[in-house]
């Protein structure tokens, strides 16, 4: 069991990025549904990374890190 001090600075910076890093990612795929945007992955070890185009996206175990507006 992982008991979370709420009073300890650094466990709430954590908590914060993680939450901002999460949000962020949503954004960049509603982002990417609702405009003709190329999402880019980057591949992590294990992982199965898809590449998402054109709004269709699927994304699996990866880290979204640039978009690039299609022409």
């Amino acid at each position: 069991m992982i008991i979370i001090d709420l009073y300890d600075y650094s466990t709430i910076s954590d908590l914060l990025l993680i939450i901002i890093v999460v949000v962020g990612c949503c954004l960049l795929l509603i982002i990417g549904c609702c405009c003709n945007i190329i999402l880019y992955t980057i591949y992590l070890p294990n992982s199965e990374a898809l590449v998402a185009k054109s709004g269709n996206v699927s994304v699996q175990n990866s880290l979204l890190i640039s978009i690039d507006l299609k022409k």
